[in-house]
């Protein structure tokens, strides 16, 4: 009976505190568990020819538009606001952490953010998203820099000089990338998906998830170097009829690469 009686008070504190820590939120969160968003407007003042962003939480898209400058459309609310700079030719863009018990704004669908660069301007990338999603559509750049620690990334119809890919955990798909110099995909953890992927140097490398790719060309084309240490790999290393290169390293986990002559 004594156990029982414990048990009850055990169990009634635990209640009593789960409710002073859910009032405690909510009153931080201004009673409500909705933010609300207004749409603000980000216009550069200098020409720049670089983006950093780091992305936390909600949803982010880059693309071209008939622009002079940087624009960004981005929601703002009383606990939500993006850090926006512009020096020494670059515009910084960064996401807030919401905090534990901010859920008005983790259980909050956050409209999108909208990066608008100028089409006459070839810019250098350097996006890293934490959690959430970017969107990466449509354009020339020069040099692109993707990291993902959580959450997903998508780039869609891109021609660049160099094109750097780390997956740290999450998920990243590229569908129609053009590189003219090198393509380097690494994956530490999650996934990393690139569909008709045209570039004379690849370097792949995978610690533990997976990456798959599709090369548009003929596999005789590349001299491959593959070296497996745990995990698979469909390619082995020889050499190839052009000066194009494949260098593939697999501690564990998987990477498959296919080649295909037409364009999908």
């Amino acid at each position: 009976m004594k156990s029982m009686v414990k048990a009850i008070i055990a169990g009634s504190c635990i209640i009593v505190l789960g409710v002073a820590i859910l009032l405690v939120a909510l009153g931080l969160n201004g009673w409500t568990f909705k933010a609300h968003f207004d749409t603000k407007e980000f216009n550069a003042e200098q020409e720049n020819n670089k983006i950093i962003v780091e992305n936390s939480v909600g949803s982010m898209k880059i693309n071209y538009y008939d622009g002079e400058k940087v624009q960004i459309f981005y929601p703002q609310s009383s606990n939500y606001e993006l850090n926006i700079t512009e020096t020494n030719g670059a515009v910084r863009v960064k996401s807030p952490k919401p905090k534990w018990y901010e859920f008005s704004i983790w259980w909050t669908n956050i409209p999108e953010t909208v990066i608008n660069l100028p089409k006459d301007t070839q810019f250098e990338l350097d996006l890293t998203v934490n959690a959430g999603s970017l969107r990466l559509l449509d354009g020339q750049y020069s040099k692109i820099r993707l990291t993902v620690n959580a959450g997903s990334l998508t780039v869609k119809d891109i021609d660049c000089d160099t094109f750097s890919a780390i997956v740290n955990a999450g998920s990243m798909r590229i569908d129609d990338l053009i590189c003219s110099d090198i393509f380097t995909g690494e994956v530490n953890a999650g996934s990393l998906n690139a569909k008709y992927v045209a570039c004379p140097r690849i370097i792949a490398g995978v610690s533990a998830g997976s990456l798959n790719m599709t090369v548009k060309g003929s596999k005789s084309e590349y001299n491959i170097s593959a070296r497996v240490s745990a995990g698979s790999s469909n390619i082995s290393s020889q050499t190839g009829t052009t000066d194009k290169k494949i260098t593939a390293n697999v501690s564990a986990g998987s990477l498959n690469v296919f080649f295909t002559l037409g364009n999908h």
